[in-house]
């Protein structure tokens, strides 16, 4: 791969599992849009915008700096607003601008190709006292619907399952730094039996059981609201979309739950659930319609 080139990269969402991962645990992800773009080239006089304690920023002064190879971003305001993964952004940024300056075909499909990223990423964190799963940017990565089980490293893409419902992505106007919310954890352990929610409703998914999926939803956003992993802003607009017709689900997610919002709502309801949004001057920021199919680059 010869440079210059430009990687697109998709948002992410996690739709289970944003705490439980962090105990080892199995988790549930969508990558959608917003994309961001990252060109690629190589310069005399190399220069980055990430933060040099960031595992991104790290990586780019061991290994790309000397290489001369510049990194510029342009990142839509609306992921940036909502946190839908700038961070795995730069992270898969330098990660593949790594490996294509070695000039070497790859998939990124190759079991080693993303094993070697998630040690990388964790090497990468030594500051941090609970350090990030890389969830996130596997599945921004690969693309699509991701379950994820950091136990024995299992990748499984599949599909929307549910033909009857579909999903909405909200922004909820705040934000809560991740890496900062990490590192003021003290104990992942709580977290661990969460991850059993996380794999009923796996069951259900991959039976299409809509009911099933829908309370296990339910019962992960209680455990992060009992937990006081839930923005108070959050709850109360939670507790808003739970008086619209149509949604039958819905959870905050990332941090504190305090960046968006997943919910489901029933097919054939959805153009009353977008009007009540509209009406409340809620920002949808994707939906069903949005999946994006992980990393592509061309030169």
């Amino acid at each position: 791969m010869t440079l210059p080139l430009t990687l697109t990269i998709p948002s992410k969402t996690f739709i289970l599992g944003e705490y439980s991962v962090l105990s080892n645990q199995p988790t549930l992800l969508v990558a959608s849009q917003p994309t961001c773009c990252v060109r690629i080239h190589q310069t005399e006089t190399p220069s980055i915008s990430l933060s040099p304690n960031s595992p991104a920023g790290r990586f780019y002064h061991k290994h790309l700096k000397q290489l001369g190879l510049q990194l510029t971003f342009s990142i839509p305001e609306r992921m940036k607003d909502a946190g839908l993964g700038i961070s795995g952004a730069e992270w898969l940024s330098v990660y593949l601008a790594h490996r294509m300056a070695k000039q070497q075909p790859f998939s990124l499909w190759d079991r080693s190709v993303w094993q070697s990223c998630l040690l990388d990423y964790q090497s990468h964190q030594p500051n941090m006292s609970i350090p990030g799963s890389g969830a996130d940017w596997l599945c921004q990565m690969l693309g699509g619907y991701l379950y994820y089980d950091p136990k024995n490293q299992r990748v499984t893409p599949t599909q929307w399952p549910f033909k009857d419902h579909s999903w909405i992505l909200l922004q909820t106007g705040h934000k809560c730094a991740t890496h900062e919310h990490l590192n003021s954890l003290k104990d992942t352990q709580p977290f661990s039996a969460w991850g059993q929610i996380v794999r009923q409703s796996w069951q259900y998914w991959q039976v299409g059981d809509a009911d099933g999926f829908i309370e296990q939803v339910k019962m992960f956003q209680q455990q992060l609201r009992s937990s006081g992993k839930t923005a108070e802003q959050t709850q109360l607009l939670l507790q808003y979309l739970m008086t619209i017709e149509g949604i039958v689900c819905a959870k905050g997610c990332g941090a504190m739950g305090a960046d968006t919002i997943w919910l489901m709502c029933r097919r054939d309801k959805i153009a009353a659930v977008h009007t009540a949004l509209r009406e409340r001057s809620i920002t949808v920021v994707a939906n069903e319609n949005d999946i994006h199919h992980g990393v592509t680059w061309q030169q």
